[in-house]
């Protein structure tokens, strides 16, 4: 049964911030906690797969960055380091980096393709969909081995 975690109210005073949250919350059909929240995932998984001076670069430039005028280069340098990541025949190594950071990962369900299977870090395995920004097990809550 999941653990039931007390809400945490957070001020935000970056009006940028607070209108693309919006509107990539409304874009991905999630509310804005979901939306922070999917951020924060996604942005640990990002740093355990970048190296340190992609992470630096990121933020010394992510004013510009987040208004859609990155620095030159900047875009192709994330997404040249994104591409190597995928193509990488140590895809090993880079599972373990991704799993380090110590949130669940996702993948789809070889066995039901409406479903997806949540990766624990502990490495269990569980079936189900994601709704409204969340993962909710499947009924039967299969385990997937």
């Amino acid at each position: 049964m999941p653990s039931i975690v007390k809400p945490l109210v957070v001020k935000l005073s970056d009006e940028d911030v607070i209108r693309n949250l919006k509107h990539e919350a409304k874009i991905a059909d999630r509310s804005m906690a979901g939306q922070i929240e999917h951020w924060v995932k996604l942005g640990k998984a990002v740093e355990a797969a970048l190296g340190s001076s992609e992470i630096r670069a990121i933020k010394e430039d992510s004013r510009a960055f987040s208004s859609g005028v990155a620095g030159e280069g900047m875009l192709e340098k994330i997404l040249s380091s994104l591409n190597q990541l995928v193509i990488s025949a140590d895809r090993t190594s880079i599972k373990t980096r991704i799993m380090a950071a110590g949130v669940p990962v996702y993948e789809s369900d070889p066995a039901n393709p409406k479903r997806i299977i949540q990766i624990s870090p502990d490495g269990s395995r569980v079936s189900g969909t994601i709704k409204k920004g969340t993962f909710v097990p499947a009924e039967t809550r299969r385990k997937v081995s």
